[in-house]
């Protein structure tokens, strides 16, 4: 069963649960101080365990409870103020697993649908988003991000050699293909928003970069010795046949380079995103296509700092969970 899934299910149960302690208590059942608090930090406790992040909702929710447990024990000579205190925790506690419930069913609901995104709208809306900062710009801070996350990346596999014909495939902002062409490497970005592509073209008219759908079977007259595909695999619907149209383009013994997001909440809730998974996914699916060998490589860099300085863009060799930082797994998989 898909984690959404499970999250609308959890959160269902949840609710009943709470509704029957509150009942329970209404009817004068307990006493507030004693088992249905008892009983609602544990269900809390379970649920805060269930989910790997905690939301704002979340946190309140934490911090209301430490607060009404300590006064609860606070000989105020009534006990009027921790009955009252007791009935707004139950409607904060509510409130965060309604707004899971939310989130879980939003994220189940895009899963069922296979409509394919608009890519030219979404690259205008990213464009519109950075409306102070004017297009060529953009272009070269995209330019700027991929700086150490190449020469990061030529330490395993070898990227820069001018020999080499080169195939970028979801090239974007062309970041990418800026940084590899001021080095003369042969290289032809391709991308499946058209304004992307014009936008590229534009400030850089004389770069290949070409319209490419690759889960539309669109074949190509050669082959090359690299297929990149830097944050592409985890936005198409049928991955088996990405790999496949993938391994069509490569030479004997070429390589495809490519990364993928490590599934954190993070990463999983964008709403692009269709397929997050393991390392370990990603190397079955490659060898199950007929790749020879597969190795991956965790990548981690932290947020905003490239923006001072290209160097900044430190990439570190693990895993880092927290938000903002940009988590991926390299894929290096030889034909």
């Amino acid at each position: 069963m898909q984690r959404p899934k499970l999250l609308i299910i959890g959160s269902l149960c949840l609710i009943f649960i709470i509704a029957g302690i509150v009942l329970l208590d209404l009817a004068g059942t307990f006493s507030f101080s004693d088992l249905p608090f008892v009983l609602v930090f544990s269900v809390f406790f379970v649920f805060m365990l269930i989910q790997s992040g905690k939301s704002k909702v979340s946190i309140v929710i934490s911090l209301y409870f430490l607060i009404t447990m300590g006064l609860s024990y606070i000989q105020t000579g009534t006990s009027v103020i921790t009955e009252r205190l007791g009935e707004w925790f139950y409607l904060f506690f509510l409130v965060g697993i309604l707004e899971y419930l939310k989130e879980a069913w939003s994220i189940h609901d895009s899963q069922k649908q296979d409509k394919r995104t608009d890519w030219n709208s979404y690259y205008m809306k990213r464009i519109e988003n950075n409306r102070n900062i004017s297009v060529h710009t953009q272009l070269d801070l995209h330019a700027r991000w991929y700086s150490n996350w190449l020469a990061y990346i030529q330490k395993h596999i070898d990227i820069y050699n001018k020999s080499l014909h080169i195939f970028e495939i979801g090239s974007g902002m062309g970041g990418v293909l800026t940084q590899l062409s001021a080095r003369g490497v042969s290289i032809t970005g391709s991308d499946i928003s058209k304004k992307a592509i014009e936008a590229y073209l534009e400030k850089h008219p004389r770069t290949p970069y070409i319209f490419y759908d690759l889960e539309n079977k669109q074949t190509l007259k050669m082959q090359y010795d690299r297929i990149l595909a830097f944050e592409v695999l985890e936005h198409v619907h049928t991955p088996s046949l990405a790999i496949r149209t993938i391994k069509k383009l490569l030479k004997k013994g070429g390589y495809f380079v490519g990364t993928t997001p490590y599934p954190y909440d993070h990463n999983r809730n964008m709403p692009t995103h269709i397929h997050v998974h393991e390392p370990e996914y990603w190397k079955k699916e490659f060898l199950a296509q007929g790749f020879e060998t597969v190795e991956t490589y965790p990548m981690s860099l932290p947020p905003y700092l490239w923006r001072i300085h290209p160097k900044f863009n430190i990439v570190l060799p693990w895993y880092i969970p927290f938000w903002g930082w940009i988590s991926t797994t390299l894929i290096i998989a030889r034909v």
